[in-house]
């Protein structure tokens, strides 16, 4: 990997490459976490995160994926620490700072960052409703934890027939491929 960062300072050098430094060190990290290079990984969305000077919270945030996901906890704490400090409220600072409390034990952080993501991003409650129901249950409030999953599991089942019922109509009109890809 070592040669690939060489090869992409090159060509930015030379001019040769026309997308951004940036850029190309966020697909370098995408590559990377993909093939399980973790270190790499980090490095790259490290970079990736001084190319454009902290402007947006990605950078950070695919850093703090990547430092999470190879188990170091440390660098999560540290980029969880700048986003709260450059990106307060952000959805990317609220969603690292939730996995980094659970992760440590700290529920009832984990919990409150989870539901101001519920209502700062309405549009991704459903999508975060299930964490909400375990961190819910995590500070020991199990009957409205079990709620709160049922609830999950049935608009997840109605999201399941939804699908079953494209598959349907994407079979009936002789997409086979379409349909099984939708199963």
């Amino acid at each position: 990997l070592e040669a690939a960062y060489d090869a992409l300072a090159q060509g930015f050098a030379a001019g040769a490459l026309t997308s951004s430094f940036g850029e190309a060190m966020r697909y370098l990290g995408e590559y990377s976490m993909q093939t399980g290079q973790l270190e790499q990984a980090a490095r790259a969305f490290a970079a990736y995160a001084l190319a454009y000077e902290l402007e947006e919270p990605d950078g950070l945030y695919l850093l703090g994926v990547a430092c999470y996901t190879a188990g170091r906890l440390d660098d999560v704490v540290a980029a969880v620490e700048e986003l709260e400090r450059q990106y307060p409220g952000y959805y990317e600072t609220l969603s690292l700072s939730m996995t980094l409390h659970a992760t440590v034990g700290e529920d009832e952080q984990a919990l409150a960052c989870c539901e101001e993501i519920c209502e700062k991003f309405p549009f991704l409650a459903g999508d975060f409703a299930m964490d909400r129901a375990v961190l819910t249950a995590a500070v020991g409030d199990a009957q409205q934890a079990l709620a709160m999953a049922q609830d999950a599991l049935e608009t997840a089942q109605g999201n399941l027939q939804a699908m079953a019922a494209y598959a349907y109509l994407l079979a009936s009109t002789g997409d086979a491929a379409g349909a099984q890809e939708a199963l």
